[in-house]
């Protein structure tokens, strides 16, 4: 993890690895790639299926004019099942644009998949329905050893602002040293006023047994510095942690 820091940076934070530093802006890949059109299909045929249920135009990529909510769950659904990656990956870009709360569970069964093209357009088909019964599924997912799926993880969670939050206040507590830094780095990637509330349980994590958790809690306080109690919380780490890069961010941040 880099020791010099500046101010406005939140970091990957990888215990027992590297964290890299990002310049105020969630990880790219994930949903900003998804934007842009999400995984490559690989060029995979579209199923007829969904062209039917009016979620696909035929010969197109975009859903047709009125689709039919439960004729293109039920199709996507069918699609996921038997489909090819880019079929699969097809089915879950269009649910994510159909935006039905009634199909987060058909989306949200894929966020752990085998197949990493389909578990992250899952992660961020999810966070474009926006439906905030699922930051706990996608909570249980943080601190995972793969940085890209870190990153995608932190994008996702990012999107849903101030309403993730306390479940990630609660991971924060994880006794996975892991799991505690990569909530802190999705606190501080929501920064203000998003993630005011967590500021007491970021501030007791500032002296977490693990130095890259204390550094994640530190870097997550700076983002929150406008408030009086990080604020405050900073400037006595500045003078009295006894960790050199908590005293060295602290220092910058106040």
């Amino acid at each position: 993890m880099d020791e010099n820091t500046s101010h406005g940076d939140c970091h990957r934070s990888c215990p027992g690895g590297v964290g890299t530093s990002r310049q105020g802006h969630p990880p790219t890949g994930g949903i900003a790639a998804g934007r842009a059109g999400g995984p490559a299909l690989g060029g995979a045929s579209r199923p007829a299926a969904l062209a039917g249920a009016g979620l696909l135009r035929a010969g197109d990529s975009d859903m047709g004019p009125d689709p039919d909510p439960g004729a293109a769950a039920e199709a996507a659904g069918e699609a996921l099942r038997d489909g090819d990656t880019g079929t699969r990956v097809q089915a879950l870009h269009l649910l994510s644009k159909l935006a039905d709360p009634d199909t987060v569970t058909i989306v949200a069964h894929h966020i752990d998949d085998p197949d990493p093209l389909v578990a992250e357009k899952a992660r961020w088909a999810l966070a474009r329905i926006g439906d905030p019964s699922v930051i706990p599924l996608l909570v249980d997912q943080l601190g995972h050893p793969d940085l890209a799926t870190r990153d995608t993880m932190t994008s996702t969670l990012t999107q849903f602002g101030a309403a993730a939050v306390p479940t990630l206040v609660s991971a924060l507590r994880s006794k996975d040293p892991s799991i505690r830094a990569h909530a802190a780095d999705v606190l501080c990637f929501i920064g203000s006023p998003g993630a005011r509330e967590a500021i007491p349980a970021l501030v007791g994590g500032l002296n977490d047994d693990h130095p890259d958790v204390r550094l994640a809690m530190t870097l997550a306080l700076r983002e929150l510095v406008v408030h009086p109690a990080a604020r405050q919380a900073l400037h006595t780490a500045s003078l009295d942690s006894p960790d050199p890069r908590v005293r060295s961010v602290a220092l910058a941040s106040t």
